[in-house]
């Protein structure tokens, strides 16, 4: 749990909004996924992305 408290701050507040992008769901945000915050909007924003990028 503790790797989602590096998620991008577009991605929280649009989880916190109500209104998660792509494939934001906690199934995926359980999976690896990269630090850096962009290739995070690119990777979760695209459901076909690889997550394999952490």
């Amino acid at each position: 749990m503790l790797r989602l408290t590096l998620l991008a701050p577009d991605i929280v507040q649009g989880i916190l909004d109500g209104r998660p992008q792509g494939s934001v769901m906690l199934p995926r945000l359980l999976a690896p996924f990269p630090a850096d915050w962009a290739q995070q909007l690119h990777s979760l924003a695209d459901p076909c992305a690889s997550a394999g990028s952490a």
